[in-house]
Order: structure tokens, then sequence, then C-alpha cells
């Protein structure tokens, strides 16, 4: 009871401090960022891009994107016009109803998704719901693959003090089950992105459990607290600076924790 008392506690005061900073992900910096700029209409900062939250998705040179690693980026933009703005053919899909926030099963959730490719052959999903809340600037999200959801959920709640906003099948489209998980509390929005906050999207692919990090992501939170709670939640500590601390999670993804900003440099 006084171990579940303590990680709540650490949860808790990581959660007050925390934000999703950014993540890094291998492609030509300066193409990439300019192309995600002039497609949503983003801030590029030397090799990466600013979302109005704040949120950096930067690019370094290195091995090509791994299939079984980040599977891709999506941003949710405002409307139709957007949506058409970014290029691509959009579908319109029909999601099954979530399990987090529960919701009616026979609800029907609306949403059209065009599938385009960034320089480093990445896979892009630009997003609109034509009948839910939307943001009001582009939202980013990182898929990251992952081999065991419950286990990766723990982690990102408990150790790094992020929030489930939401939990869903990804049938028919996608033979999978997927976790938004963020620092924002408001889970508004058919990807909980409504409010405009960058979340991660953990996916597990049914029947295949072979993941290959290729991503870093960067959180601002208390490094000591989020040590600790990651031993305890199937990470580790990797390394350690004055200014950062670097932990793995249970797929061997990167975490880098600092208590400033600042520390990322940008």
């Amino acid at each position: 009871m006084e171990r579940r008392l303590l990680i709540s506690l650490l949860a808790a005061r990581a959660a007050a401090l925390g934000s999703l900073h950014g993540v890094t992900l291998s492609g030509p910096p300066t193409a990439t960022a300019e192309w995600y700029a002039s497609t949503f209409g983003l801030a590029a900062d030397g090799g990466g891009v600013v979302f109005e939250d704040g949120f950096r998705l930067t690019f370094s040179e290195g091995a090509d994107p791994q299939p079984l690693g980040c599977l891709g980026v999506g941003v949710e933009v405002p409307d139709a016009a957007a949506l058409a703005k970014a290029g691509g053919e959009p579908e319109r899909r029909s999601l099954t109803a979530s399990l987090v926030p529960d919701e009616d099963p026979e609800s029907e959730t609306l949403f059209d998704v065009a599938e385009l490719e960034d320089p480093s052959g990445r896979r892009v999903w630009a997003a609109a719901a034509p009948s839910a809340p939307a943001p009001s600037n582009p939202a980013a999200k990182v898929v990251l693959k992952v081999k065991d959801l419950p286990a990766s959920i723990e982690f990102y709640t408990t150790a790094l003090g992020m929030t489930l906003l939401r939990q869903r099948a990804l049938v028919p489209d996608a033979a999978a089950i997927a976790a938004y998980v963020g620092y924002s509390d408001d889970d508004s929005g058919v990807e909980s992105g409504a409010s405009g906050a960058a979340r991660l999207e953990l996916r597990y692919v049914f029947g295949s459990d072979a993941v290959k990090p290729d991503a870093s992501v960067q959180v601002v939170a208390d490094p000591a607290a989020c040590a600790i709670r990651a031993g305890i939640c199937g990470g580790a500590v990797a390394s350690k600076t004055d200014a950062t601390t670097t932990i793995t999670d249970p797929d061997g993804y990167s975490i880098v924790v600092s208590a400033d900003a600042a520390a990322f440099g940008g």
C-alpha cells in the first residue's frame, strides 16, 4: 500500500510539471522540416517544426525510418479547407466507439483522413473531423509501435505522469488497438486532439510483437521522480547529465526528461 501511494504521489507531481516538449525522428532535417511547414502551415525552426502548443517535431540524419518503430505522424487540422490544402485524397472513415472514455457501441464517429508521405518516406496522416470538436490549429500526434499496450500505458501514465486520453480499436482500417496519451486533461475530439495539445499514440498491432525503436521523446517533468518510477514500470535509466535524465520505455524508446525546457535547446 505504501509503495502504491508513493508511486501515485510521484505521478501526480510529474503530471503537475509535465509537458510533451517534442519528438525527434530520423530524416533529412531541412527538407523534412520544410515539407511539414509548407504542408501544414507550421513554423520551421532549423531541422524541425513548432506547433502552436509549443510541441517540436525535429529530424536528424541517421538510419531510415523503421517499419517496426515510429509508424508515422498524424496532424489533425481544423477543417476540410485545411485538409484540402495539405493535399492527398481524403477518405472518410467510420471509427469504432472508444473503449476509454466509454462510448455507446452504436455511435458512429466520422474522420476524414488523407495519407501522405514526408521526404524521409514516413507515413503522415492529415485528418479532420467533420462532426466532432476540432483543434483551432494543427495538432500533432506521433505513433509508436508497442508490443504490450497495457504495459506501455502504465509506463507513460505512471512513470511520466501523462493522462490516458482515449483508447480504441482501429479495425477495420487496421488490425490494431491504440491508446492516446499526453499531458492535457482534455479528451475531446476524435483522437483527443481538439485541445490542440500534442499526443503520443501507442499502437499495438495484432500478431506483430516486434518493435525496433527509432524515436526520441523529450518531456519536461521532474527527472528524479520519473527515473524512480521508470524502474518500477518496466523502463530503465540510460544516462544522466546535470540537466537531463535519459530513460528507456518498455520497448526501448528513448525518453529525455528535464525540469527545464531550455535544456532541449531551441
